[in-house]
């Protein structure tokens, strides 16, 4: 099965670097894929964890990619710099804001 495969990868990929936070996002998925949504739910909180500044780019601008924005409003260097219960913001909307940065 293609599914039990990627799956398999995605371990794969965190043996190998327990930091590789795309790879935990992929493997909660394909675990809900797959109908184990207990442990689904425990990759994406591990990729959550591991690197907020992308899940909420792409919860509110709809890409990862955009990240950058979030740490620079936030005057946050790195993604290790944000701490349990911190209060992130979010600004909106994206064309304002990379507008503002000069894109």
């Amino acid at each position: 099965h293609n599914g039990q495969k990627a799956l398999e990868c995605y371990l794969k990929a965190i043996d190998i670097d327990p930091y590789y936070t795309w790879a935990y996002h992929q493997a909660g998925w394909k675990y809900h894929n797959l109908g184990n949504d207990e442990k689904g739910e425990a990759y994406f909180k591990k990729a959550i964890e591991q690197s907020p500044d992308d899940e909420y780019a792409y919860q509110y601008y709809g890409d990862s990619k955009y990240w950058w924005i979030i740490a620079l409003f936030n005057n946050i260097a790195i993604e290790s710099d944000i701490s349990l219960g911190q209060v992130i913001k979010v600004p909106v909307p994206l064309d304002v804001m990379l507008n503002l940065y000069g894109f």
